[in-house]
């Protein structure tokens, strides 16, 4: 991504999102998107650009991917309008179900899977744990 000078000045990146030491929420990037077009700031998509990303093996593991998509259930949670119906445990049913779900899943394609199955449950699990964190 890029962003003008002027924008990163008026839009400042909120300190309390993004990873750091003993925090895994996510979302700060999101943030200040979603601040920037509530503001009318237009962007453009180039979809022909060519980036190119150095992942180190440490962000290729499960408990890597866990962790960030856990982060982006905490940032969603704290992002999204508090959510109604009923509870369990202080915290909303669906979520539980959300999770208890996919996480059956997840560990279920994973013993007889192939990735390309069993990611997005990891994903889908990951997010809905972090949710719970702060719903």
């Amino acid at each position: 991504m890029a962003v003008r000078i002027e924008e990163q000045r008026a839009f400042p990146y909120d300190v309390s999102l993004g990873p750091r030491p003993g925090s895994t929420m996510r979302g700060e990037e999101t943030d200040l998107f979603l601040r920037m077009i509530s503001q009318g700031v237009a962007g453009s998509w180039v979809p022909d650009a060519i980036v190119r990303h150095y992942i180190p093996p440490e962000r290729q593991s499960v408990s890597y991917l866990r962790g960030f998509y856990k982060g982006l259930g905490e940032y969603y949670a704290l992002a999204e309008s508090p959510p109604t119906g009923p509870r369990l445990f202080g915290k909303p049913r669906w979520v539980w179900r959300s999770a208890i779900q996919n996480e059956a899943m997840y560990r279920i394609g994973r013993a007889f899977g192939r990735p390309e199955e069993w990611v997005p449950k990891l994903r889908d699990a990951s997010v809905a744990w972090g949710r719970l964190i702060n719903a």
